[in-house]
């Protein structure tokens, strides 16, 4: 049986394997981390820059004026990517006949 390692080396777990056929949906998983640990980031640098004495409504309203253009074109790239995904499910579900989606 051929497995899939998704063991992270620089974290203190036990190794972790996986059958290879679903090295196409850890990959899919992969991909959303990496757009939501984008935003996070994002986000995360720019509430750093900020005054701590800021309330939540202050900085919602802040961050709408100041990265509006930005979180639009963000927002274009992560409906792009939610697109890409759907349509590859899709792909994936008609080739194999999953009948989960049905």
């Amino acid at each position: 049986m051929r497995c899939l390692d998704l063991s992270r080396n620089h974290k203190h777990h036990s190794n972790l394997f996986v059958d290879a056929r679903f090295c196409f949906f850890f990959m899919l998983l992969w991909y959303c981390n990496k757009l939501e640990y984008i935003i996070r980031s994002f986000t995360r640098t720019w509430l750093d820059s900020r005054d701590e004495q800021e309330t939540f409504e202050s900085q919602c309203l802040a961050i709408e004026k100041e990265l509006h253009l930005v979180i639009v074109s963000m927002h274009k790239l992560f409906v792009v990517a939610t697109h890409h995904i759907k349509n590859t499910l899709k792909k994936y579900h008609d080739n194999y006949k999953l009948t989960v989606f049905a």
